[in-house]
């Protein structure tokens, strides 16, 4: 039996609403990261840990407030979110506040279409259940 899981989350402007398809490769990092690790779906758009270090990871792909989602270093979020970046962060000063479209949008930039799996390596051995990624390629199991 072939299950096919699809998830839209909204991406809205003042003009309106529309949605928008999440990547499976998002699906399986996002279980991973702020999920139950077993279900591919699972997330937490809210989510917050603390680590060892004092920095903290939030929102479903777990973005690090130092490496990542950085007031004073924004050069990741540049890259995602152009000269808005810096409103974004003031709007949302952690990732777990940012809207989902948002958090997505900051996981494409990263993830680059499988060469960024590196940024979830800690979370391999999880979703390496239902993709791996060779030669910086994602494919799905």
């Amino acid at each position: 039996m072939i299950s096919l899981l699809v998830t839209f989350i909204l991406y809205c402007t003042p003009v309106g609403c529309e949605r928008v398809q999440i990547s499976q490769e998002a699906l399986a990092v996002m279980a991973c990261e702020s999920g139950d690790t077993q279900t591919l779906g699972s997330y937490s758009w809210n989510a917050v840990n603390v680590n060892d270090d004092g920095t903290q990871d939030g929102g479903a792909f777990q973005f690090n407030n130092h490496w990542v989602w950085n007031p004073n270093d924004g050069w990741i979020l540049r890259q995602a979110f152009g000269s808005d970046w810096g409103d974004l962060v003031a709007m949302y000063p952690s990732a777990d506040k940012a809207p989902a479209y948002t958090q997505y949008q900051l996981f494409q930039t990263l993830w680059d279409d499988g060469r960024g799996w590196s940024h979830w390596a800690s979370s391999r051995p999880c979703w390496s259940k239902w993709m791996y990624v060779q030669n910086n390629q994602a494919t799905w199991r």
